[in-house]
């Protein structure tokens, strides 16, 4: 049985593929943001430019007109780096 997860990473694959196919990819985008959340038990104490934060980080790549691609959320005490290659893989793109 397909968990609710997976059914939407796979439509939401889907449907980035679709908008490739309307607006090809040349610029890819990446970046994260906070998600703040102090009740959730899963919530981590993380840091950005504007201080410090207790909830999740979206990791996100986009394309030039700002839609998505590839979604990573993870505890907010995660640094961004190591993400990089999991948003960009399988995107063809002339930059990151």
């Amino acid at each position: 049985m397909e968990t609710a997860h997976r059914a939407f990473r796979r439509d939401f694959l889907k449907i980035v593929d679709m908008l490739q196919l309307i607006e090809p990819t040349r610029i890819v985008v990446v970046d994260s943001t906070p998600l703040v959340d102090l009740y959730d038990m899963e919530a981590e104490w993380g840091y950005t430019s504007r201080g410090k934060f207790r909830g999740f980080k979206l990791h996100a790549a986009v394309n030039q007109q700002g839609l998505p691609l590839r979604a990573i959320v993870t505890p907010g005490n995660r640094f961004d780096g190591p993400f990089l290659p999991k948003l960009i893989e399988d995107l063809e793109a002339d930059y990151v």
